[in-house]
């Protein structure tokens, strides 16, 4: 299934040389993860291959390991980073599956590849960690944990949000309104509200 044409201006990276984009599903009550805890029973299939639209022009995927853990994502299409704060995911997830996954973590892990960082990663130390990965066009995936923390960062150039008419976990959220954002676009299918939020300088 192709993505709907009406989504391809959204999905389009631009030119700029170093660009950050966050791309999230939330319910109509503003959750990330709906009562499963995971994305997909907010989603549907125009939502999934939207994602996958957007995914496929990244240079790097950021994930949370609880993301990992929970959704069991495929890795990125170029490089695949992961930010944990424990030991404790298994070397069969999908994401292990390509030598172009990285784990940023207190202690490494034999099955994955090692990055070197600050911790806590904040600020300056994950500046320089997405500076050290040498790529120009990074996705942030999720989930909550990793979205505030870019977001609290400023390192997020645009937040692409999609509004699902269905309600969610409300534990798992992330408050946009807290940071200088403005709605750019927006294009409503089948009750889904596909949105850009731009960040104002």
């Amino acid at each position: 299934m192709k993505t709907d044409s009406n989504l391809s201006p959204l999905a389009h990276w631009p030119k700029q040389q170093f660009f950050v984009r966050a791309i999230w599903v939330e319910s109509f009550d503003g959750s990330i993860a709906g009562s499963d805890s995971t994305s997909a029973s907010l989603s549907n299939q125009t939502d999934r291959q939207y994602f996958k639209q957007v995914r496929a022009g990244a240079d790097l995927s950021v994930i949370g390991a609880k993301t990992v853990r929970l959704e069991d994502p495929p890795a990125g299409p170029k490089k695949t980073l992961i930010i944990s704060s424990r030991n404790d995911l298994n070397p069969t997830l999908r994401v292990f599956a390509s030598d172009q996954t990285y784990l940023v973590s207190k202690n490494p892990l034999s099955f994955a590849k090692s990055v070197y960082a600050q911790l806590p990663l904040k600020g300056d130390s994950l500046k320089a960690l997405l500076k050290d990965m040498d790529c120009e066009r990074i996705l942030v995936e999720g989930g909550a944990e990793v979205f505030n923390l870019f977001l609290e960062s400023d390192l997020i150039d645009e937040c692409l949000v999609t509004i699902s008419p269905k309600s969610g976990d409300s534990s798992q959220q992330v408050h946009l309104s807290d940071y200088p954002f403005k709605l750019s676009q927006e294009v409503i299918i089948d009750e889904y509200r596909y949105q850009s939020h731009l960040r104002q300088a």
